[in-house]
């Protein structure tokens, strides 16, 4: 009798993590086609609001050899738009596509940081290689007054990034950082001395993920 009721209450067992894998499986599933399905609608959301912009530049981004992802682009171009921002700060020292590509699709001269631009790579691009899918000539950047500041790759650290350019920010202006490539531990750190110092800011996943840092 009791080995019976062991036998039953493990068979039951059995069927109960069965059971629960099948339902974790497909809660799992019905939440990643969720986010596909929002992805998708929110993109195509942002493409009715600039429609008249045009396709991104996806000749400029095979000519520089880019793996910059779309989404990201998308999100960063509509930032521009939607804000209206217009003097902007563009650093991205590991793919001039970024700098390159939302320049020409926002029709407005962005500020490269000369410490960290390609200037060789630029070069070539405007002279040699399609000197025609790049119109706008950039600006070097001289502690001039910003709307936005767009980091994609640096050296510099998110502390860094903040100190240097914040305060140049003009009202309502906006730091916006990939951090691809900066450290979680350190990306920490910063979060903790953004809400010490009562800084608005906000965590954003496109694809990647980036900080917003507004200055209100």
């Amino acid at each position: 009798m009791r080995t019976a009721l062991t036998i039953s209450i493990f068979v039951a067992l059995i069927i109960g993590f069965g059971i629960y894998g099948i339902l974790f499986y497909k809660a799992k599933k019905m939440q990643k086609d969720l986010v596909r399905k929002s992805e998708q609608e929110t993109y195509h959301t942002l493409l009715k609001i600039r429609e008249n912009i045009g396709e991104i530049p996806i000749q400029l981004k095979n000519a520089l050899k880019s793996k910059t992802d779309d989404w990201d682009f998308e999100f960063n171009l509509n930032t521009i738009y939607l804000n209206n921002y217009q003097s902007i700060l563009c650093i991205s020292n590991d793919d001039l596509y970024v700098f390159a590509g939302l320049q020409e699709m926002s029709k407005r001269p962005f500020f490269y940081y000369e410490s960290e631009f390609d200037f060789d790579k630029w070069n070539d691009l405007v002279t040699q290689e399609n000197p025609k899918l790049v119109s706008i000539k950039p600006l070097s950047y001289g502690n001039q007054k910003l709307d936005l500041v767009l980091v994609y790759g640096t050296k510099m650290d998110n502390l860094e990034i903040y100190k240097n350019f914040f305060n140049q920010l003009n009202h309502n202006g906006m730091l916006v950082i990939n951090q691809k490539f900066q450290k979680r531990s350190e990306l920490n750190q910063f979060l903790k001395y953004l809400n010490n110092e009562k800084v608005n800011y906000e965590i954003v996943w496109h694809k990647n993920k980036f900080l917003y840092i507004s200055k209100k």
